[in-house]
């Protein structure tokens, strides 16, 4: 018996390591005597990784070459032996108690061409194997094209959770799906475990942290000035952002006295989606590099998680470095590039969030000779404890969600 996952990419995007690292834990917890099968993009890398030693990890076989999905699906089944890949998760699938789609918000027009992420679904339909969408932020689907074919094989979902109260909405009285299978819980991420202390010391050492001074983390992102839902083009994006990013840096370190320490949660092997090339262009750009540092080593998703913890305040231009600072209860700052951290940051903290400094648009952000970006630092720099209050109120009840997309996924497969 198993249970297959898809939707990985690969762990080198920590995001992903964020929501497949807590998946794996609960599936052992509600369904001990099935084994995890993961669909990787990067498997040799992601078998590394020790909370994959007890599961299996094979190639994914729908990453990329869209235009010859249908075909590689039919020889799959009619000539496996020349479609090896294909041919080894469509065994794995069909053999399967349940296939589970993780990835956050690949479900949407925001990434492009989705039809990789649809492809594991419909092989599930076909073998009659119940599959289930792991809270997920759903649409906006800007294009027919796009969100039909979602539709078409939504519908016969046994179970969608959503990770947001915009998500939930839209599939009811957008999508209308039918309400009886999407129930709104929480992202599995707010369940992954930081590393420990003694770890987390070692790490602040390698670095040169000092525990007892102030700490900013941020976690840049190499990629989010080529995302398709924003207006400017790519390469303006990225000079004014770098800029943004360089103001920051000097006011945290030379204003605020405060240590800066960068956090790159995807190391992505394409240079545009690398954070690790935006933390060495930012520290060219700054120049005295006093008081700054690079977590540069490959580290999981539960060391930097760690880190965030163990920092005063943490800006997140990753989504999943934000939800590393939101359910540690870190004061967090959240740069905005599409709706799903309007439906997350806007269920945990309110209305308000924006006046606390807990959620800025990176257009606004991008605005660095209005000042914008420090504006919002400023503010949620003088309402950290009351959000650190705010987060710890709800960490408890947001966790609770999480912890019931896997109580479901038990009943569907126990029933």
């Amino acid at each position: 018996m198993s249970i297959v996952i898809s939707g990985c990419i690969g762990l080198f995007n920590r995001g992903v390591e964020a929501l497949v690292a807590p998946t794996v834990a609960e599936l052992h917890r509600v369904l001990p005597e099935h084994q995890v099968v993961l669909l990787s993009g990067k498997p040799q890398y992601d078998s590394r990784r020790a909370f994959l030693s007890d599961s299996k990890v094979i190639s994914d076989p729908f990453l990329g070459r869209m235009g010859s999905l249908t075909v590689r699906r039919l020889a799959a089944r009619w000539t496996p032996r020349l479609v090896r890949r294909e041919a080894v998760a469509h065994r794995a699938i069909k053999n399967s108690s349940l296939l589970i789609a993780t990835g956050g918000d690949t479900f949407s027009s925001d990434y492009g061409d989705l039809r990789m992420h649809v492809e594991p679904l419909k092989v599930a339909h076909h073998y009659g194997v119940p599959f289930a969408l792991l809270a997920h932020s759903i649409g906006p689907f800007t294009k027919e094209e796009e969100r039909q074919p979602f539709v078409d094989i939504a519908k016969h979902a046994a179970l969608i959770t959503v990770r947001e109260s915009r998500s939930f909405n839209y599939c009811i009285d957008d999508l209308k799906l039918d309400p009886a299978r999407v129930v709104q819980t929480a992202d599995p991420a707010f369940l992954l475990e930081p590393a420990s202390d003694e770890r987390v010391s070692q790490l602040q050492a390698r670095y040169g942290i000092d525990p007892a001074g102030p700490t900013i983390a941020l976690a840049v992102s190499q990629g989010i000035s080529n995302f398709v839902g924003l207006n400017s083009s790519s390469q303006e994006s990225a000079e004014r952002h770098l800029e943004t990013l360089s103001k920051l840096a000097r006011y945290i370190t030379q204003e605020m006295q405060a240590q800066l320490l960068l956090i790159p949660h995807v190391q992505d092997m394409r240079p545009h989606n690398n954070d690790l090339f935006l933390c060495d262009r930012l520290m060219d750009a700054v120049g005295d590099c006093s008081g700054m540092a690079v977590a540069w080593g490959d580290h999981t998703a539960a060391e930097f998680k760690g880190l965030i913890k163990a920092s005063d305040a943490v800006i997140a231009e990753r989504m999943h470095a934000a939800i590393a600072g939101l359910s540690t209860t870190t004061p967090t700052m959240v740069v905005r590039y599409s709706v799903k951290a309007d439906g997350i940051i806007g269920d945990l903290l309110g209305g308000d969030a924006a006046d606390r400094g807990a959620i800025i648009p990176f257009e606004d952000y991008l605005k660095h000779e209005d000042g914008m970006a420090i504006a919002s630092l400023k503010k949620m720099w003088a309402s950290r404890e009351d959000l650190r209050k705010s987060l710890a109120s709800k960490i408890d009840e947001v966790r609770a969600e999480a912890h019931k997309n896997y109580d479901l996924f038990a009943q569907l497969v126990n029933k």
